[in-house]
Order: C-alpha cells, then structure tokens, then sequence
C-alpha cells in the first residue's frame, strides 16, 4: 500500500537567549595601611546560547547551517519509519532550563491520528532497521503538537549537551483512508531555554532563582522600549521583557501604526520571557487583528486584574474583524485574580475571533456577573488542547449566568459556514464553578446558531475532580443549556465530578458584614480578602471566632483574615472541624487555626492546610479535644508556638517552615507527626511527646541530622528519628 504527498516539512526554530550578570568589584580601607594585589581579575557577562544539531554522515550539523526540513518525505504506508538523531548544545556560559516541543499554525488532517511519535534522551546513534527499542512513545502526531511533553525536558549546565532523537512511525493499522491524505500543513521542532539556577555566588546558587522572570514594576512605559521589537520584514513582534507586554496595549491602539510597520493582519505577536506582573494591577491588552500571540512556552504568573468594567482578563478581547481568527497559544498562567461585570476570563474576557490553543491555566480565580470562564467569558472563538486546574470560576448569588471551567459562553461566527466549530483535547481539573443559572464544567450555553448550518461540536474532553453548583436545571458536566439542542456534545470523559443543583455555595467575603452573612448561609467555599475583624459578638463555645466552619473550603488568595482582640483571649482566625483552608495569612488572634470537635462525630475530618502563613498570634495551632480526623499542611509558615492534642490524629508537615512570633520559637506535638521537607528557624526548640520523623528537614538552613538533632530537640529526644 502506498501513499504520496504526505509531505511534512518541519522547520525548525531555536531561541537564543542573552541575560547579563552585573558584578561590582570594591576596596576597603582600614585604619592601619597596606595592601596585597590580585591580578588579572575579570568580569564577563554570562549568557544563554542554545543550539539544535542533526547527526549525519559527517558528523554533528547544526541546523542553522541545514535549513531544509528535518522530515521530508512523500510516499508514507503503514510500518514506514523515519528517525532523526539530534542533540540540545549548550553554547552559553549558564545553565539552562530547555523544553522541546511540536507547534503548528495549522489544523492537522486525520492524517496525524495514525502518525505515532517516539522520543529518546540517550540515543546517539541512528537504530537498526525499525527497531525503537529504548524509545518512548508519547502519543500521536496529533497529540503531540502544541503539548509539552515530561519525556522531552531538561537542564544542561553551561558547554554540555544531550541526546534528542525524534522517531515517526506510521500505524500499521492505518487503511485505506489515508491513502492520498495531506497531513493538511507543517509542523516545527522548537527548543526553548530559560536561565537555571546553577551558578554560585559568594552566597550560595540561589541569587538567579527568579532570573527566569522578568517582574513588571506597575506602569507602562511612557515610549516604546527597546525590549520590544517590531521586525517589519517578518512581521513580528517580539515582547522581550514585562515592560513590553505592558506596552503592547499602547502599540495596538497606536494610529500610526500603519503608516509605521503594515497591516496588522500579517503581524505575530512572540513572548520571548517569563513574566511575573507581580499582583500589580493589570490593564487588559485587546488583541486586535493580529495573526497570533505565541507565548513559546512562557510562564506569565501573578496576574491580577480588578475593575466594574467588561472584558476583564490577560486580553480584554481577541479579535480579528473579518479577516479570520488571531490565534493564541502555548504559554501557562500561573496564579490569577480575575474580577469585572460581563465577560471575564484568564485568558480573555471576550474572544469573538479568538482560537485559543495549549494554554495552561492554573491558581486561578475568575469573578464576573455573567458570561464567566477559565479561559475566556464569552464569544464566537474557541479553545483547544488546553488545561485549567486548581481554579474558582464564580458568578456570585447577586449576578445572572453562564460560568463554565473552559467558556463562559460561546456561539458560532453567525457566517454562512458549514465547518463546524471543535472544541476538544481540554483538561479542567481541581475547579470549582458556581453560578446562579446556567454553569458547566466545561462550556455553558452552546449556541449554534450558524446561519450555514455549522454547528459547535464539544468532543475529547476531560473532567477531573471538578464541581458544579447552580440551582438551573440545565446544569451537565460538558455543556449546560445547550441552545435548541444543536450543538454536538460527544465522547467526553469525567472523574469524581459533582453537579450540585443548588442555590450558588460561594462567599466571597471583604468585611465583616459579608463574613457574617456567609456564616450564617453555610456556604462551602469562602473566598477572603483582605479583612480586619473584630470578633466581639461572634462568639461560641470554642471563644471569639473570626471564622467558624465545618468542612467548608476558605480561600484567601493571597490576602489577610486580621482578627483583633489577640492577648488575654482565646479568639481564633480559624475554627474548623474539617476541610481546605488555602493561600491565607492568619494574624492578631490568640490562636490561628483552632481544629475543634463536631457535635456531629460523622461531620468530623481531616484538616489540609496549604499555602497558609500563620503569624502575629500566640498559638498557631490548637486543638480540642476528641478530634482524630488528623492535619496535613504543605508550604505553610508557622511562626511562634506550635502545638496541638494526640487526639488530633497523625499530623504532616511538608515543605514548611516554623519560626518566632510573638516572643515563642517553640514547638510542642502529642500526636505522631512527620515532617517533610521542612526549615526549621536558628533558635527553634522542640518539645515532642509523641513520636516524631524529620526527612530532608534543616535548621537555619543546615541539614538536620542525627548528629545535630539535640539542636532542634532539646528534651524527650528519644521520640525523635531523622530519616
């Protein structure tokens, strides 16, 4: 069997990248006199050079000097195999971070259904026959485009290099219907670097852990910076640093820009770095009638974005006019705060035209009225092979509807068109969406109302852990209220998944007032801002009570739960029975999370704590008595006196940290705990009256050993073991 003009021509792209290390050199004098030389002293700036190189007859090649395509071949059957050995080169003087994946701009033909790929990190040599022994198959052609693969990353440290070969196979079961078929456009083999931490200073090797990111200081620059460059001969725009993302927003609206660079309609935007935006308060950028926004596998972490007006998110609206789709894709957002009235999103608040593809949203929190999603709130674009996880997708009581984990709500382009409009290969994970009417966990309101017949097909997708509560009837995992029923929903998957038919569970609370209210309605999910409270009044049977719960998630997304009264008072920040408390900082209380007894044994849970900084309190933990459900806390600060009941059950602490506060460095456990991970501040003593294990802990920040244990644990040292 045979096939022609298959042809795949894959060019591949490298970034490079400089970064340079500023180092000051001084002199001290004394009062007595002399001196000693040293000579010959340098100061060079480091950088960050990657290189790609193909293995052949002669040797290695770099590919820079072969810029035909890796794979070209036409004739393709079922069984045919192609390799190609390649290796990542360092070049620069630092370490780096590298990630290799498969993009393209196009939608690939069935074709690439029964292409499998195989990757390996250690050949170096091209393999006998078709035998891809100690390769890794990681998926089909299709499913390796635009995704980033475990098998395919890594570091190399400044002059070293490692094997990548690349193997195509074609199934063997592959019949005749792919006999002919185009693979429908090319594909390119990019490798992108970042800086690692590796190098040392005087201080040890962590000076550049953040040199991977480029943090904005707020503002936007009042003139085009250097950073971004507008290259008119290939019509690209290269966003190198956070300055310039924030000057994009500028560049769009510029009414010169026409006169100065072309249409925009052949313009991509490129994100050449990671960007922390630092929680600063963020302008939404509108996309407007670009080709593309590429983020290359970036980061961009830490958005915040807070405001009454509509189309809140990182884009305030992709569009394109009439002219086609602008394509956004390939980057993550890490750690968002998405607030505004109609359309709000992480990626978009409005998407009319916009094709969103492998775009990682994760820690997210998007609060709209109405039209709400994890990537974008609403509008005629779409989103594929993306992922939300860890997230709150929220349209409170007060608001109207439509919430969906991937699309708020979304509709066709209303052209005369039969091509339907795809939505598959998206992920949401660990989300949580609530709305008054109308939510999914995927896309709420389908509305194919293509004037062509086109219709929305939602198909290949994955729900995993993810909670629906809205008192519609319409509510389903996939698609709620779908539009005269003419959308397809087909062959989509879910796991642990909740729809609560219900009145919407969140609080979203900022004063005492609205923390009252939440209490007394029960809600599951809090979401805190900052907040002082005066707990008088709010008293119960365990003292004055910030907060009073059982079960119940509280979010704090990075903020502040202040409880006054801390001194002679047994006020608690937190008084919990059980459940999630994350991203909070706990201060002024007596006690900052008081684990307590249900009236009801059955109601009774374990406590998780994560990302919770405890700190201006006396206690940081308390416990009542006859609760045996246990506490597990991972990236948690606990300063000042740590200690709690052997009824509370078995206790682990990973990756945490314990320190002074309000004149206690102390920490007394009764019940078995384990600690992971975990820094221990200089001066911290402990008092363990159960049994305790340490593995991988330090303090003050020397590993904690059998030898040094006496340091830590100062009594009652034999229930103390370090693994």
């Amino acid at each position: 069997m045979t096939n022609k003009a298959t042809k795949r021509a894959l060019l591949t792209s490298v970034l490079a990248l400089l970064l340079c290390v500023s180092m000051l050199v001084g002199t001290t004098y004394a009062w007595f006199t002399d001196s000693v030389t040293s000579t010959n002293n340098k100061i060079v700036a480091g950088n960050l050079k990657i290189d790609l190189e193909l293995l052949g007859d002669n040797g290695w090649t770099s590919i820079k000097d072969n810029p035909q395509p890796l794979f070209d071949y036409e004739n393709w059957e079922p069984g045919y195999t192609e390799v190609k050995v390649l290796q990542i080169k360092n070049e620069g003087s630092l370490a780096l971070k590298w990630v290799a994946k498969f993009t393209s701009e196009k939608v690939l033909s069935k074709l690439a259904d029964v292409i499998d790929v195989y990757v390996s990190t250690t050949a170096t040599t091209y393999p006998a026959d078709r035998d891809l022994t100690g390769y890794t198959k990681v998926g089909t052609l299709r499913e390796f485009v635009n995704t980033i693969e475990e098998t395919t990353k890594g570091t190399l440290e400044a002059g070293q290099s490692t094997p990548l070969a690349i193997a195509l196979q074609m199934q063997e079961t592959a019949g005749n219907e792919y006999q002919g078929l185009d693979l429908g456009g090319a594909f390119d083999i990019q490798i992108f670097a970042t800086q690692y931490t590796f190098e040392s200073d005087s201080f040890g090797p962590d000076y550049d852990e953040n040199a991977a990111y480029s943090v904005w200081d707020g503002t936007v620059p009042a003139e085009k910076p250097d950073s971004l460059v507008v290259d008119t001969a290939k019509h690209l725009i290269s966003i190198n640093d956070a300055a310039a993302f924030a000057y994009l927003n500028t560049l769009n609206s510029d009414p010169d820009f026409y006169a100065n660079y072309g249409s925009k309609w052949k313009y991509s935007i490129e994100l050449n770095a990671d960007i922390d935006l630092a929680n600063k308060e963020w302008n939404p950028i509108t996309i407007s009638n670009f080709v593309a926004f590429e983020g290359n596998g970036h980061v961009i972490k830490n958005l915040k974005v807070d405001t009454t007006a509509e189309n809140a998110g990182l884009f305030a609206s992709i569009n394109c006019n009439d002219n086609g789709a602008t394509y956004v894709r390939n980057f993550t957002v890490d750690g968002a705060f998405v607030r505004s009235a109609k359309r709000a999103g992480v990626i978009a608040g409005s998407a009319p035209q916009g094709m969103v593809q492998n775009v990682t949203v994760t820690n997210a929190t998007v609060i709209g009225t109405k039209y709400v999603g994890g990537i974008f709130g609403g509008g005629n674009g779409a989103a594929n092979d993306c992922v939300v996880k860890n997230s709150y997708i929220l349209i409170p009581a007060d608001g109207e509807k439509e919430a969906g984990g991937l699309i708020g709500y979304l509709a066709n382009d209303g052209k005369a068109s039969t091509d339907n409009k795809v939505i598959s290969g998206n992920l949401v994970e660990n989300v949580v969406i609530s709305a008054p009417s109308v939510a999914s966990g995927l896309v709420s309101q389908p509305n194919s109302a293509n004037v062509g017949g086109a219709l929305i097909v939602i198909e290949n997708n994955a729900l995993k852990n993810v909670t629906v509560t809205t008192s519609d009837d319409t509510a389903d995992a996939f698609a709620s209220n779908n539009v005269n029923g003419k959308s397809i929903v087909q062959n989509n998957t879910q796991k642990d998944c909740t729809i609560n038919k219900a009145a919407p569970a969140v609080a979203i609370v900022d004063d005492a007032n609205s923390l009252i209210e939440a209490l007394e309605a029960k809600n599951d999910v809090f979401m805190i801002e900052d907040v002082k409270i005066d707990p008088a009044g709010m008293s119960n049977a365990y003292g004055k009570t910030g907060i009073n719960v059982s079960g119940q998630t509280i979010d704090g997304n990075g903020n502040t739960l202040d409880i006054k009264g801390a001194g002679g008072t047994w006020d608690s920040g937190v008084c919990t029975s059980g459940g999630l408390i994350k991203d909070l900082t706990v201060t002024g209380s007596f006690r900052g999370i008081f684990i307590k007894k249900n009236s009801d044994p059955d109601k009774n849970s374990k406590v998780y704590l994560e990302n919770v900084i405890i700190d201006g309190t006396t206690y940081t933990i308390s416990v009542d008595s006859g609760t045996g459900k246990g506490l597990e806390a991972t990236n948690s600060t606990f300063n000042g006196w740590t200690s709690y009941a052997a009824t509370l059950g078995e206790v682990k602490f990973v990756n945490c940290s314990f320190g002074a506060g309000n004149g206690y460095n102390f920490s007394r456990p009764f019940a078995p705990t384990t600690y992971v991970g975990c820094d221990f501040a200089a001066g911290h003593r402990m008092d363990p009256r159960a049994a305790v294990t340490f593995e991988n802990c330090t303090i003050g920040g020397q590993p904690l050993t059998a030898e040094n244990l006496s340091t830590l644990v100062f009594t009652n040292i034999e229930n103390a073991s370090v693994k």
